[in-house]
């Protein structure tokens, strides 16, 4: 997961590279270039993937963590910056966690 979010990291970060490489003459151009290119992949990969892991880790195949019974669902939010929220709870432990 997190390889494919570093590659589509790379290719958004290559245009930020270009515009490095053509803002800078010669080598030193070439070498901000590059790593504008990695550091926005490695940040762009990074931050997806933890997102990815930090929402499996609270689903936990759907069961409660603390008292191993089925997530319940409760509710859902609209659209917020282009995410929909569900919620759920746990009927046991009254625990709650946001997907």
């Amino acid at each position: 997961m997190f390889w494919v979010c570093f590659i589509i990291g790379l290719v958004l970060g290559s245009v930020f590279g270009a515009i490095a490489y053509w803002n800078i003459e010669g080598v030193k151009g070439v070498i901000v270039g590059i790593v504008v290119t990695l550091a926005f992949g490695l940040l762009f990969g990074g931050g997806v993937y933890l997102e990815a892991k930090t929402k499996a880790d609270k689903w936990n195949n759907g069961y409660c963590p603390n008292c191993n019974i089925h997530w319940t669902p409760y509710g859902a939010s609209d659209k917020t910056l282009g995410s929909k929220h569900k919620y759920y709870y746990c009927e046991e432990c009254y625990t709650e966690i946001e997907i």
